[in-house]
C-alpha cells in the first residue's frame, strides 16, 4: 500500500511542478500536460506478488529502424559470442563427460 501512496504522491508532485511551469510559458504549458497525459496513461495498477497494489508502466515498440551496417554489427556480435559460449560448454561438457566415464 506504501508503494501505491508513493507513487500516487509523486503523480500530485508532478501535476503541481506543471501547473507552476505552465504558469510562465504558455506553449510549454501545453507540452508539459501532453507529457502529463502520457505518463498517467501508461501506467496501470496491478497487484505485487505480496498482493499490494502497485504500478507498472505499459510499453510498446511502434517503430524499429536499425540500417543494414547496424544490423550486421549486432549479427557478427552475437554470432561471435555464441562462439564463444559453445567453445566453454562443449570445454565443460567434454570434462564433465571425461569425469563420469572414468568411473
Amino acid at each position: 500500500m506504501n508503494n501505491a501512496n508513493e507513487t500516487e504522491g509523486q503523480l500530485f508532485e508532478l501535476t503541481e511542478r506543471i501547473k507552476k511551469m505552465s504558469e510562465a510559458n504558455e506553449r510549454q504549458a501545453v507540452l508539459l500536460e501532453r507529457l502529463y497525459k502520457l505518463l498517467a496513461h501508461s501506467m496501470e495498477s496491478i497487484q505485487t506478488k505480496d498482493g499490494k497494489p502497485g504500478y507498472s508502466f505499459r510499453t510498446r515498440v511502434i517503430d524499429f529502424r536499425m540500417s543494414l551496417n547496424s544490423a550486421l554489427e549486432v549479427a557478427l556480435k552475437w554470432s561471435i559470442a555464441l562462439f564463444i559460449w559453445g567453445i566453454i560448454i562443449g570445454c565443460v561438457g567434454g570434462f564433465l563427460l571425461s569425469v563420469l566415464n572414468g568411473r
